[in-house]
């Protein structure tokens, strides 16, 4: 489970980097930001498709339930990329693209049934306890 969780928090931050660095490759003199490149889009596709893949294993879910998980993230993704190419300044674009994740959680729960939902965040709740406490054999991790 803490795999899942590792990639699923690697998928999000991801998300977020992206969305800042496509942000913040805006074309000189305010020209509108350029868009990914083919590489990090292949790349995103990649990682998106690897955590469907571990959660629909780990929790479960079934065709349909991917398929809403996908169209709901394609969504916040693209209301992440509409924010960081809107104008305002960097930082405040990534703190509200960041606030979609309260909106993220919101789809997953109407997607996801109750017991679904409860592991998805015991298992985020595992994983960030490890990581305040440190990984597993690291300081304050399982290993020690």
């Amino acid at each position: 489970m803490q795999v899942l969780m590792k990639k699923l928090i690697l998928a999000v931050v991801a998300l977020v980097a992206m969305v800042s660095v496509v942000g913040a490759q805006g074309a000189p003199k305010g020209g509108a930001p350029q868009t990914m490149t083919a590489e990090q889009k292949a790349q995103f596709k990649q990682m998106r498709e690897q955590q469907y893949a571990m959660m629909k294993k780990e929790l479960k879910l079934t065709d349909k339930q991917v398929k809403d998980l996908r169209a709901a993230d394609d969504k916040l993704f693209n209301k992440a990329m509409a924010i960081m190419s809107g104008p305002g300044e960097p930082a405040a674009k990534q703190q509200k693209a960041m606030g979609l994740q309260n909106e993220m959680k919101a789809n997953y729960k109407k997607i996801l049934t109750p017991a679904q939902y409860k592991k998805l965040e015991e298992m985020m709740a595992q994983r960030m306890k490890g990581a305040r406490g440190g990984a597993p054999g690291g300081p304050g991790g399982r290993g020690n």
